[in-house]
């Protein structure tokens, strides 16, 4: 029944990866937005990333708070998270 204000945070990781887990040896966030949705309603936005790590074991992370977001967010502190895994090569020329 009423307007809530959010935080999306995105960020690029560098995994270790053992069995099923995978642990953040390296990261940088890319970019937060702070948008607040109506009751009801929705809320997107077209975002282009720029890898600035290069392997096979970076993943893109989506990270949503309700309200503002810690000063060292996580997949595990966040209210909703989501993550892609990329393959980043460094392109000659």
């Amino acid at each position: 029944g009423e307007s809530v204000a959010y935080t999306v945070v995105v960020k690029l990781q560098r995994t270790q990866t053992t069995g099923e887990s995978a642990t953040v040896v390296e990261e940088r966030e890319l970019r937060r937005f702070v948008p607040t949705v109506e009751d009801g309603g929705t809320w997107t936005t077209t975002y282009g990333v720029t890898p600035t790590m290069t392997g096979d074991d970076v993943r893109l992370a989506v990270l949503l708070y309700r309200g503002e977001a810690p000063q060292n967010p996580t997949l595990e502190s966040a209210y909703r998270a989501t993550h892609l895994w990329v393959e980043v090569t460094r392109s000659e020329g």
